[in-house]
């Protein structure tokens, strides 16, 4: 089973940002399709703001399981203090599935330098995660990256090259049931 994603983003004026994404993983057995939406507009240098919508579908062949549907929707908030920090937050809440709570994440970025990149967020929805990782980048077209998030305890690995408008990125994810999950994307930049 592969993942398929589609996403792209508009500038719509010299501060604001439309954006959309749609994913396919699975097959008949079972999948997984996520479609979303999104707005944000720079209302200050230091301060994004923005509103999302995310419909996603669970579908299995067993009458045993229903299909399962919602639909997420929240606020991003972005605040760069200076440089080198950056902070974020997001509140939404779920429909069509009454066991599902609110939820939010909360996260943090700092660059000690223009090639180093670390980044940590916590999100409280079914369950608490926290996630971690970092990225370093040289001569500003190759990249390395590892990471880690818990709950499950997951580690992530990934590399990155750019040459001229391409983007080819290949990452990895381990996974303690699924085993190892192997990426690959590449990116056009119009």
């Amino acid at each position: 089973m592969a993942t398929k994603t589609l996403q792209g983003t508009l500038a719509t004026g010299k501060s604001g940002l439309a954006f959309g994404m749609y994913s396919h993983f699975g097959d008949v057995i079972y999948n997984e399709q996520q479609a979303a939406l999104g707005y944000s507009v720079m209302l200050s240098e230091h301060i994004t703001a923005g509103v999302y919508g995310l419909y996603s579908h669970i579908g299995t062949d067993d009458a045993h399981y229903p299909p399962q549907q919602w639909l997420d929707g929240g606020v991003i908030l972005l605040a760069s203090i200076g440089k080198n920090f950056g902070t974020y937050l997001t509140a939404g809440s779920r429909r069509w599935d009454k066991h599902r709570p609110f939820g939010g994440r909360i996260g943090a970025t700092y660059c000690p330098s223009d090639e180093l990149l670390t980044a940590a967020e916590l999100s409280v929805e079914e369950r608490t995660r926290l996630r971690c990782g970092m990225e370093y980048t040289y001569d500003n077209r190759y990249s390395a990256r590892i990471g880690f998030s818990t709950n499950p305890l997951m580690m992530t690995f990934g590399v990155g090259c750019k040459v001229q408008k391409y983007h080819i990125d290949l990452a990895t994810e381990v996974h303690p049931v699924l085993g190892l999950s192997p990426q690959i994307s590449l990116g056009i930049c119009l």
